[in-house]
């Protein structure tokens, strides 16, 4: 939200008045809440938001003049702290993929109000934590958050081309000897399961699939970046390998995408292994964890990560501080550090969602695994 006490701006851009009509209608009771604006035309949103500006953009994709896509590349541009969600119906496979490096959430067309809602606080739970005064003392110290790496950035704009089908960006990832070395070895990995070895890029960029290729390229860096820092920075990195590995395997069981929840896994203690890497002393200890699953949370928003992913590195200690309807991401990512950690669990969120003898279940799986799995 504003770093002030005004309610969170939110926009809503559809070209249908009927649509318009109908989220003016279920968001009315929301109005003393939040500070609502409405528009059919992305140029006169832009415009409203010099004025006025975004907490939350929620636009439709096919729109005439500006697209959503294009829309959703400028409020990034001008706003890079706003979040970004895509409520559409049907989009062709090149406009869909122009919007998934932009779009923190993507939500389809009917969405209930009850979805809309909690998703909409969701994300503002998530954005007060990342604007917390701690924080932004801690990004100041250490003057910003880093860039993301250069080879996640590339496949971003690859994919954001209009051109953007699997040659071209499997040609891009080509010319990176290092980056396909790596594309390949996630791919034939577990992670992947391949029934056979892939040995061709394009191959590994058809199983991987263009919407998830982002994360898996920043997954990679991530390893390769972080696998380079002290030794302190290498145990933490060790403990997220081991979380992503067994939050895919409970994610599968509970019929959760497992891909995501390896990605979630690994990323979900970036924070940690950022103020251990500027800190490298026992002094990174001074930021509380709170603390440092904000730095972890702020700068995945500050990459586009899709919001899932944010507020797992941003709450995965805690999963109960936010609203759940289903079992999430966030929830198999906490019961998977708190088992490899050995640490408390959630109560309250265990008992919400009945996972008491899941948990059990796979806690004894991991103790019963050699004593060199655990960190």
């Amino acid at each position: 939200m504003n770093p002030t006490s005004h309610p969170p701006v939110l926009y809503f851009v559809d070209d249908e008045p009927d649509i318009l009509a109908g989220l003016r209608q279920i968001l009315h009771k929301e109005r003393k809440r939040w500070n609502l604006h409405f528009f059919a035309e992305s140029k006169q949103a832009l415009r409203a938001m010099q004025s006025i500006p975004p907490d939350i953009v929620v636009s439709d994709m096919r729109m005439p003049r500006m697209d959503g896509a294009t829309l959703l590349a400028e409020v990034k541009l001008r706003f890079p702290e706003c979040l970004r969600f895509v409520l559409s119906g049907e989009a062709s496979e090149s406009l869909s993929l122009r919007a998934v490096p932009l779009a923190h959430q993507w939500m389809s067309k009917p969405c209930s109000r009850a979805t809309l809602v909690t998703s909409i606080d969701r994300a503002l739970q998530v954005m007060q934590h990342l604007r917390s005064p701690s924080l932004r003392a801690w990004v100041a110290a250490n003057e910003g958050l880093p860039a993301a790496p250069h080879a996640y950035q590339g496949v971003q704009k690859a994919l954001q081309a209009p051109e953007a089908d699997l040659d071209s960006v499997s040609h891009w990832i080509e010319q990176d000897p290092g980056l396909a070395a790596r594309v390949l070895q996630i791919t034939n990995s577990s992670f992947f399961g391949p029934r056979q070895s892939v040995v061709r890029v394009r191959d590994a960029v058809t199983m991987i699939g263009l919407r998830l290729l982002g994360q898996v390229v920043l997954a990679a860096e991530i390893v390769q970046v972080f696998g380079q820092g002290s030794r302190r920075v290498g145990r933490i990195l060790l403990r997220a390998q081991q979380v992503a590995d067994l939050s895919r395997r409970m994610a599968a069981e509970l019929e959760l995408d497992p891909h995501r929840a390896w990605t979630a896994g690994l990323l979900h203690e970036v924070g940690a292994m950022l103020v251990a890497q500027n800190q490298p002393t026992s002094k990174s200890t001074a930021l509380s964890q709170d603390e440092q699953t904000a730095v972890g949370g702020a700068l995945l928003q500050s990459w586009g990560l899709p919001l899932e992913i944010v507020e797992t590195a941003s709450f995965y200690h805690r999963p109960s501080a936010l609203p759940h309807q289903t079992v999430s991401l966030l929830g198999i990512v906490h019961l998977a550090d708190g088992i490899v950690r050995a640490s408390e669990l959630d109560a309250s969120y265990l008992s919400n969602h009945d996972l008491q003898a899941f948990t059990a279940r796979w806690q004894a799986h991991w103790e019963g695994q050699p004593p060199s799995a655990a960190a």
